[in-house]
């Protein structure tokens, strides 16, 4: 039987994982606002739609 510890220690283990994921696919979708923007044929509204980044943090990676 588990005890109330090892349910805590469970808990924890996946509300780091998730923060982790959820971490990583910001990361991600950055990295990905920033290649376009290189790439240079698309428009910042495009890679903010693509992307779901608030247009205004689009227009910083831009500068």
């Amino acid at each position: 039987m588990s005890s109330f510890f090892d349910k805590v220690r469970q808990t924890s283990k996946e509300e780091g994982l998730e923060i982790g994921i959820n971490e990583g696919l910001r990361i991600e979708k950055y990295e990905t606002a920033r290649r376009m923007i290189s790439a240079g044929r698309f428009s910042l509204e495009d890679i903010a739609l693509s992307t779901t980044l608030p247009i205004d943090s689009i227009k910083k990676l831009a500068c």
